[in-house]
């Protein structure tokens, strides 16, 4: 089932944990009203800008599946708001600087996992990827973070785009 010109509700609900662990990954109505609200006004304008695809590395979210990734069953994701996302053969780091530029609404960037210490280009551009939010209800806090590993915990914190 298409909820955009370029974007399957397949791609959006597919996790490679669910399928190895025999989740069930299967989405509410109300997931799947604000996960078209996040495509149609967030990853449709952005495919469209870019002229490529984008690669959903996950979307929406079982609070199970939520928690067999590491997650939280309060993530964004278990509500249909979030996605992460890259463009293969585009730098994710690039990516995410130019995101504030295209949209004029979202609620969360993250530059996930991006690795800034990768001395290869090829390499570094692959690594990380975009976790991007929309509130279709409230307010969007156009929040722009980094996240990272720092021995076994993940740190968050505000990033200035440099």
């Amino acid at each position: 089932m298409k909820i955009s010109k370029n974007f399957t509700l397949g791609e959006c609900l597919k996790s490679d944990t669910a399928q190895r662990l025999g989740l069930k990954n299967e989405i509410t109505q109300e997931g799947l009203v604000a996960l078209t609200a996040l495509v149609t006004q967030c990853m449709q304008p952005l495919r469209e800008h870019f002229g490529r695809s984008i690669r959903c590395n996950s979307a929406w979210r079982s609070p199970l599946v939520s928690e067999a990734v590491g997650s939280s069953s309060r993530s964004q994701h278990c509500r249909g708001e979030a996605m992460d996302w890259e463009i293969v053969g585009i730098d994710n780091k690039e990516l995410a600087q130019q995101v504030p530029k295209i949209l004029s609404e979202w609620d969360q960037m993250i530059l996930e996992m991006y690795d800034e210490s990768e001395k290869n280009p090829e390499i570094r551009m692959e690594t990380g990827w975009i976790h991007l939010s929309y509130n279709r209800i409230g307010e969007n806090r156009k929040q722009i973070l980094r996240a990272f590993r720092k021995g076994k915990k993940i740190v968050y914190e505000p990033w200035d785009l440099s």
